[in-house]
């Protein structure tokens, strides 16, 4: 029996509506109906919810031998990978599939660039404007060096915060989270970030 019809029997079985099911297992209703017409396969970490759930082991879920599951979480939504990342905000722990990766490090790119293509030179130039001046503004001098320090503050917590990721995406690809410290090295860290993005869970642990 295909796999798709299995999960379809088990649910029916339970009575359970494909939205029921959905809330229980934090996906989309339309996640579980592409389970069940076969466009799509879920997590092995899906299957070990669902057997609990069913009170069967993964073995008797799948019935059929040779099935392939994806152990990249392909069906994580938007609003599942954020919450999954605040949750392991700070932790170097873990895994962070390539569709969470990619759903986190985009937006934070973006926000690096505005901050740094943006506001630091917006700041910079009214820096060059105060000591340009014959008289001391204190109140704009304060507010520029406020400025400079959030932009510090703020860059120095999304370099954490990407290392961090960067490091639970490693684990996932099979390397090491020392490895991520490449993050930090201009130019080269860009293009590491961008790549990883791409590379198949466990790609290097299957080359060993």
């Amino acid at each position: 029996m295909k796999l798709s019809k299995t999960l379809y029997k088990y649910r029916k079985a339970h009575h359970l509506t494909q939205q029921q099911l959905a809330q229980k297992l934090h996906v989309s209703r339309k996640t579980i109906s592409n389970w069940e017409n076969g466009r799509s396969e879920p997590s092995f970490e899906i299957l070990k919810t669902l057997s609990h759930l069913y009170n069967v082991s993964t073995d008797e879920l799948l019935e059929v031998s040779n099935v392939k599951v994806k152990s990249d979480n392909d069906n994580i939504t938007c609003k599942q990978a954020w919450i999954k990342f605040f949750k392991n905000i700070f932790r170097l722990k873990g895994k962070a599939s390539r569709k969470e990766y990619m759903y986190i490090m985009v937006p934070m790119t973006i926000i690096s660039f505005l901050v740094v293509f943006i506001l630091d030179p917006f700041l910079l130039a009214k820096d060059f404007k105060l000591q340009a001046e014959n008289t001391v503004n204190y109140d704009e001098l304060i507010m520029t060096l406020v400025g400079f320090a959030i932009v510090f503050v703020i860059m120095t917590l999304i370099e954490i915060v990407l290392y961090c990721l960067v490091a639970r995406r490693n684990h996932d690809i099979g390397l090491s989270s020392w490895v991520a410290l490449l993050l930090f090295v201009p130019q080269l860290g860009t293009f590491y970030q961008l790549i990883i993005m791409f590379v198949p869970t466990n790609y290097f642990k299957s080359k060993k």
